[in-house]
């Protein structure tokens, strides 16, 4: 019996690691223009061997420094294991997804005592439904990233009200995770605080170890007072409402996201029951209060149309990784109910297995079903990677690069010559000028920019550019530097 539950469990995360990884299949490259941003960015980590080093090439700001653990966490994967960063990059969400599902399932497992609730938690988190806009575990970006952390601490929270060494160890997850979303960081402290207030009782012995609790904020706040800072206090306050409030739906389509859609309206039923089922077990409550405080901020987003600690698109998928467990546990205490009303093991089993079955079946019901304006999109294809690979071997690195707008994005990475996006952050303006204007245009932008090399996909005839790759995409030299018209 023990062999075969250890095989459901590895055949559940084959399950997970496939359905995260098909989105990629036929296609070598990151998926999303958001991938390809932080592999530009752990790649430049890579190269100056400093993240805080400012490059007036790649960018005119120093890189993000509310996401410094995940770039950090990128670069030094990629140097150990000698992968190459953008031919890698399609597997890390895959993995980092199993070990999510694994981790979720040993928390419910260890929270519940009940194996099977923890296998359900595994299928309920592996239904998730992604897209550009949401993002979601389809994609390895930070805020996918924290979801294990997220497990964890949620474990180590719950623990700590019984084991000191616990609350020690949710402050250490809190503070990793303050290094890579610093939105979940904010809302997972808020969380903490609002289940240890409900739980006092239990963890007033040991207040002297929840100091921390206020300390780490405000460590992190310290930390990132030289990107806040503006030269007055009041100023910092400003900036850091800022950085907590979000007005409207953020860039990309304005979508409304229903919960009873986008998760399923079983699983969703589930969760109210194990809301119900969970409301009078300390443990389980923390998940209840999770929904509960994620639901306020979703509320008042709709009233007022504008949300606080993370963005509303970050908020409804944080309300679906709280919901996950209560639809496990909800499930599980449906099938305890009719194995006490149903006495023949026959009958039981085949009733049980046939509602598991169904449940399922509705949850991954439409998994690929996407709105056209959110698929996903790929910003390169072989023949443009090839391209510039080319241009590596022949020119070397360290060249200034003008190309079209999604396409500069992978400059970088791929052969370490700077992009003229990296110099010049919204020159959506400058590109439609140069591709559209007239030589002398031309020319102008490529002396403001000291560009040396121009990728486009229809031939130019410009004497002061000449053409030296001509297959799918036209690479050319900037040749005339002392030309002036």
């Amino acid at each position: 019996m023990k062999r075969n539950r250890i095989l459901l469990v590895i055949g559940v995360l084959i399950l997970v690691g496939f359905l995260i990884y098909s989105p990629r299949l036929g296609y070598r490259f990151p998926i999303h223009l958001d991938e390809w941003i932080h592999v530009d960015w752990a790649v430049h980590a890579m190269d100056k061997q400093s993240y805080m080093e400012k490059d007036d090439l790649f960018t005119k700001q120093r890189l993000p420094v509310h996401e410094v653990g995940f770039h950090i966490f990128l670069s030094e994967i990629f140097l150990m294991s000698s992968v190459d960063p953008v031919l890698g990059y399609k597997y890390l969400a895959s993995f980092l997804n199993m070990v999510t599902a694994f981790l979720l399932f040993v928390v419910i497992f260890k929270i519940t005592k009940d194996f099977y609730t923890g296998i359900f938690a595994m299928l309920f988190f592996a239904s998730l439904r992604n897209n550009i806009n949401i993002l979601g575990t389809w994609f390895f970006v930070p805020f996918v990233f924290c979801f294990p952390l997220i497990y964890l601490l949620s474990f180590s929270i719950i623990k700590g009200l019984d084991d000191k060494k616990f609350l020690i160890i949710s402050i250490f997850i809190l503070f990793v995770i303050y290094f890579i979303h610093v939105q979940i960081a904010i809302f997972c402290s808020l969380l903490f605080v609002v289940y240890l207030i409900f739980n006092y009782k239990k963890v007033k012995k040991n207040w002297i170890y929840l100091l921390p609790v206020i300390l780490v904020p405000l460590i992190i706040l310290l930390f990132y007072s030289s990107v806040l800072w503006n030269g007055s206090f009041l100023g910092l306050i400003k900036n850091i409402i800022t950085r907590i409030t979000f007005e409207g739906y953020g860039p990309g389509p304005q979508i409304n996201y229903s919960l009873f859609s986008f998760y399923g309206i079983i699983a969703y039923v589930l969760a109210g029951i194990g809301i119900i089922f969970g409301i009078k077990k300390i443990k389980e409550r923390f998940w209840i209060m999770w929904i509960f405080l994620a639901a306020i901020f979703i509320f008042i987003f709709h009233q007022y149309r504008i949300i606080l600690l993370a963005a509303y698109r970050r908020m409804v998928y944080l309300a679906l990784i709280g919901l996950i467990p209560l639809s496990a546990i909800g499930l599980s205490n449906i099938l305890t109910y009719l194995k006490k009303k149903i006495k023949n093991n026959r009958i039981l089993q085949l009733t049980s297995m046939t509602f598991i079955v169904v449940v399922f079946i509705f949850s991954f019901w439409g998994y690929y079903r996407i709105p056209s304006n959110v698929r996903i999109f790929y910003l390169i294809n072989e023949q443009e990677y090839e391209a510039i690979e080319w241009l590596e071997e022949k020119y070397s690195s360290y060249n200034v690069v003008f190309a079209p707008k999604w396409f500069s994005e992978a400059i970088y990475p791929v052969s370490r010559n700077y992009v003229d996006y990296n110099k010049i952050k919204g020159g959506a303006d400058k590109k439609h000028e140069f591709y559209d204007g007239d030589c002398k245009t031309k020319l102008d932008i490529i002396k403001e920019f000291k560009v040396d090399f121009v990728f486009v996909k229809e031939r130019i005839h410009c004497r002061f550019l000449e053409l030296v790759y001509n297959n799918s995409v036209f690479i050319y030299e900037f040749k005339d530097r002392d030309l002036t018209e």
